[in-house]
């Protein structure tokens, strides 16, 4: 997996690939300022929404 952050915009960009480093899937995911990265993930079978926690508000859920 290997990704980015782009602290102006804050947005996410992750990419996991296989071991012929072909792309498996991507996370592309703005976070907003209570630090919740809310985006899609891609893969070849379509698209889904996704929600991050920084793990100190996921404990406190």
């Amino acid at each position: 997996m290997s990704g980015d952050f782009n602290s102006q915009t804050r947005i996410w960009h992750l990419k996991c690939v296989n071991s012929k480093k072909q792309t498996i899937y991507t996370f592309q995911g703005r976070e907003n300022y209570e630090g919740t990265i809310e985006g899609s993930f891609k893969a070849k079978g379509g698209s889904l929404a996704f929600y991050l926690f920084k793990k100190d508000d996921y404990n406190s859920l």
